[in-house]
């Protein structure tokens, strides 16, 4: 008897099966999946397969079968968006009004190593950065309720032509998602009595192209987002524009925003060029934005909103709401695994990433049975090391296999001889 069965109390009965009562994936490969998701809810170490599998008293071997199968793949999808549908159905039983924001961002996850699939150098805030790029999608209801969409795994040249596919950009990736999913995205928004006019999206200058922002109308949805220097606003670059009508005159705004449960005031200055034509566009509202610090000069910010009503102050704030996806970036990397899943074949990565996705959104569901939010792997060991101790007990002979698995785990912890 080793220390497996008394470290290993889940019983797989009590945890949800998330791929589905309906899945044909064989019942070992969905055990793996409930077992690897809890591992993935704990918090307090990394997430490899090693400790993950110790953890969970399952087998590396188990584990890494799971990730490799194709069919995994596609059960996850499934369950990803019937987790979604949950979760958006739960917030449209309030019968509330409800604001609504669709955040697009892209992160990068490093990845280190030689052949590995599907990397390539991509900027970052910290420079160049050798990974995996992801387009995130997501919901943000109230400016505060934040419901993870999508995560699309940006194909490099030679990846996409070794699966037979045809090389896609980011533009064109976020455009496909959005005429497969718009339609079905926004019947689910009518349900909560949000129409489309009410809905809008939040990009940052890495999406300032004409084709993303028509798409954008085309679904009668608006947009709030930065755009580059050298975009065209009224005929002229957008800092030329400004520079060159210095009759917009400069106003002062501040905004709160919350840090770590403080409150912080942030004080910018700003100048507002309303029914101003973006290029390949049409009419939208212009706001030269620049923070106000002292002793500092700071870099101007260029933003734009196709809802013509929408006063400067509004868009700044609308716009500062885009900051909740890099704060969901930092807890799928810190405590979800985004950054631990150390395998070679991407398929088994996308899968990883496709786990991490459910897990988090098994936390904002509340599932009975699952770990908690913030639950250490040391309190759920100890927890499962005292279950199982419980159930040895009430067998025949119990103690005394209970008294031979702590001689066997004594002798592991402890020095022994003089």
């Amino acid at each position: 008897m080793g220390q497996r069965n008394i470290s290993s109390g889940i019983k797989l009965s009590e945890i949800p099966n998330l791929l589905g009562q309906y899945s044909r994936v064989r019942r070992e490969v969905a055990a793996s999946v409930q077992l690897y998701v809890v591992a993935l809810m704990l918090t307090g170490y990394q997430k490899s397969l090693t400790d993950m599998a110790k953890v969970t008293g399952s087998s590396i071997d188990s584990f890494s079968r799971m990730l490799a199968n194709p069919s995994v793949g596609e059960k996850l999808q499934a369950a990803l968006n019937r987790h979604i549908r949950r979760v958006i159905s739960a917030k449209k039983r309030t019968g509330k009004k409800v604001s609504v924001h669709i955040i697009i961002d892209s992160t990068v996850i490093p990845r280190v190593g030689r052949n590995v699939e599907n990397t390539s150098f991509y900027h970052s805030a910290s420079g160049k950065i050798r990974g995996h790029r992801l387009t995130n999608i997501s919901l943000l209801l109230n400016g505060e309720f934040f419901i993870p969409l999508a995560s699309l795994p940006q194909y490099t040249k030679k990846y996409a032509r070794s699966l037979g596919l045809c090389y896609q950009t980011e533009t064109e990736m976020l455009q496909e998602w959005m005429r497969v999913n718009m339609n079905d995205l926004l019947h689910q928004m009518a349900q909560m009595a949000v129409p489309a006019q009410d809905i809008t999206f939040l990009l940052d200058a890495g999406y300032d192209t004409q084709s993303v922002q028509q798409e954008i109308l085309q679904y009668n949805c608006h947009f709030n987002m930065m755009i580059k220097c050298s975009r065209s606003v009224g005929g002229r670059q957008v800092d030329k524009y400004f520079r060159q009508n210095r009759y917009l005159a400069w106003s002062s705004i501040r905004l709160n925003k919350k840090i770590s449960g403080k409150t912080k005031r942030r004080e910018f200055r700003i100048r507002v060029s309303t029914e101003v034509q973006l290029k390949g566009v049409g009419p939208v509202v212009a706001v030269c934005s620049e923070k106000v610090v002292k002793g500092r000069r700071n870099p101007r910010r260029y933003l734009v909103s196709s809802r013509k009503s929408s006063s400067g102050r509004n868009i700044l704030l609308n716009y500062s709401l885009r900051w909740s996806v890099e704060t969901w970036h930092k807890i799928m990397k810190q405590d979800y695994g985004w950054n631990d899943g150390s395998v070679h074949h991407f398929r088994s990565m996308e899968n990883h990433l496709k786990l991490c996705h459910l897990a988090y959104l098994c936390h904002l569901i509340n599932y009975r049975s699952m770990p908690c939010q913030k639950t250490s792997v040391t309190s759920f060991v100890a927890y499962s090391t005292v279950k199982s101790a419980r159930l040895l007990v009430t067998q025949a002979g119990g103690m005394e296999a209970l008294d031979d698995e702590i001689r066997s785990m004594k002798k592991g912890i402890f020095y022994h001889g003089a």
